[in-house]
């Protein structure tokens, strides 16, 4: 796997097998149900999907399944990845396949756009060093393949971030239009990836000089990025506002962190970082990457980018640290880094053509070990269903517990979930049997408990010693309970 720095033909097929083998991990399990990891975020945007499936596609008023009786309209990011998924199922059916293929076409593109930035700063060895570190981050793998915004984001960010280098090259503008056009849909689809805007800032000035501060463009740039996000937020808003929905919660402010890093958080982030974010090579590698940078090389453009996803980081520290798909953004300029790193060892020890076999086993064996609990089903959910048919052929109402657990399209009913908040967003009122008794005068006919959710940190013993004291259980399983609720 020895790649000469003159060799163009073996570096294409390395980047080649790079691709195939992120592909191979990105297939497995291809139609199974979206119930492994992150399956709660999952049908959230499938439920978005159908509803666009069923209805028409409506850009401004996504539509979720939280309740039976009432608008479901969710602030949420702009959802493109529902639509897309939508539009395609009007070919194909409703299915699981689609969505992860729309999601692994995003990701195979973004290997080659970052490979295309990391090039630009990095010789032959190092750049694919770095794009295999990327392309086969166990976190990026795996969320390369789900039903969730952050593949399109991360194409639509690295495809910013190119355009925006060939405009430096080239001083095109079509080239710094297509940036802001990319980079503005990125933002909008996700809004931290904003914090691209700051490698980029020092980017213009290590290549132009503040002679490029001066200039207009790149004000305009900035300001096709940001203002129809900063549009889209206000409706999101305001649909918050009016339907209280468990989204993005752009109207509440809880999008934002109130939490501080401690000694426990600091341990929980490093303990991703080198098993899923970037294996055990790939953090050596950040770490030994980094004092090799100087600030007055173009690879500085990695360090800077690192800083600004490490502060998205801070600044959202309390998703960040309940979920682990919020540090995507760290993998890239950390992959970067280490690519540095390798450059630095290869160039040094003569040895390329003995160290890329050892690279490359390593990096499948942390990988695998990385990645292989994101696999597992949620077995729960489908057992569950089977005991509701049983118990229920009419596909009654049900309200399911614990809150957020948003299963109600793989129960094939109709009910809620516990997403459908007052307006303080109050989860313990979610929680109450208060929100029960409402919900039985409602409609609602059973109530579905899972015993054993994931996250654990769900569930809430409270409600199920209420709905055990309160009505009758008429079916049982390993991880869930049914009762209930009408005569």
């Amino acid at each position: 796997m020895y790649m000469p720095e003159g060799s163009r033909r073996r570096a294409t097929t390395a980047l080649l097998a790079i691709v195939v083998l992120s592909l191979g991990f990105k297939l497995i399990g291809l139609n199974r149900p979206f119930l492994d990891a992150w399956w709660i975020r999952d049908l959230v945007v499938h439920s978005v999907a159908v509803n666009y499936y069923e209805k028409g596609i409506n850009l401004l008023w996504p539509e979720t399944d939280y309740t039976p009786d009432e608008p479901n309209y969710m602030d949420m990011e702009l959802p493109l990845t529902p639509a897309l998924a939508a539009a395609a199922w009007h070919l194909t059916g409703v299915n699981a396949w689609v969505p992860k293929l729309i999601s692994i076409l995003f990701s195979l593109a973004s290997i080659l756009l970052f490979h295309g930035t990391a090039s630009r700063l990095l010789g032959r060895s190092g750049a694919l060093a770095a794009t295999a570190l990327f392309a086969l981050s166990p976190l990026n793998l795996f969320l390369s393949r789900k039903f969730m915004s952050e593949p399109l984001t991360l194409c639509l960010m690295l495809a910013s971030i190119w355009a925006f280098f060939r405009w430096l090259e080239t001083t095109r503008d079509g080239w710094l239009v297509l940036a802001a056009m990319v980079g503005a849909l990125a933002a909008l689809t996700k809004p931290p990836v904003v914090h691209f805007l700051l490698p980029l800032a020092w980017l213009l000035w290590h290549r132009k000089g503040w002679e490029g501060f001066r200039d207009a463009r790149p004000y305009l740039f900035a300001a096709v990025v940001l203002v129809p996000l900063a549009l889209w937020m206000r409706h999101s808003a305001a649909i918050g506002e009016q339907y209280w929905s468990v989204g993005t919660s752009f109207s509440s402010g809880a999008w934002f962190s109130r939490q501080w890093v401690t000694a426990q958080s600091l341990s929980l982030m490093v303990q991703r970082f080198t098993k899923e974010i970037l294996t055990p090579l790939g953090m050596v590698g950040v770490l030994a990457g980094l004092p090799l940078v100087s600030r007055r090389s173009g690879q500085f453009l990695f360090t800077m980018w690192l800083l600004a996803a490490l502060a998205y980081v801070l600044v959202l520290l309390g998703g960040n640290l309940r979920q682990t798909y919020y540090q995507l953004w760290l993998v890239a300029p950390a992959a970067g880094l280490a690519g540095c790193a390798w450059e630095k060892l290869v160039s040094s020890s003569g040895r390329g053509r003995r160290l890329w076999p050892w690279l490359a086993a390593g990096l499948l064996v942390w990988v695998t070990w990385g990645i292989h609990n994101y696999y597992d089903q949620e077995e729960a959910i489908p057992r569950a269903r089977q005991a509701l048919d049983q118990v229920d052929p009419q596909h009654s109402w049900v309200i399911v517990y614990p809150a957020g657990y948003n299963c109600l399209y793989y129960l094939d009913r109709q009910g809620w979930c516990g997403r459908d908040l007052d307006r303080d967003y109050n989860m313990a009122a979610v929680s109450s049997p208060e929100y029960v008794t409402e919900r039985i005068a409602r409609g609602a006919k059973y109530c579905v408990v899972f015993t054993a959710p994931n996250p654990i940190e769900f569930r809430d013993t409270k409600i199920e010693a209420y709905l055990a004291r309160s009505y009758r259980r008429v079916a049982r399983g390993e991880g869930f309970e049914v009762y209930r609720l009408a005569p």
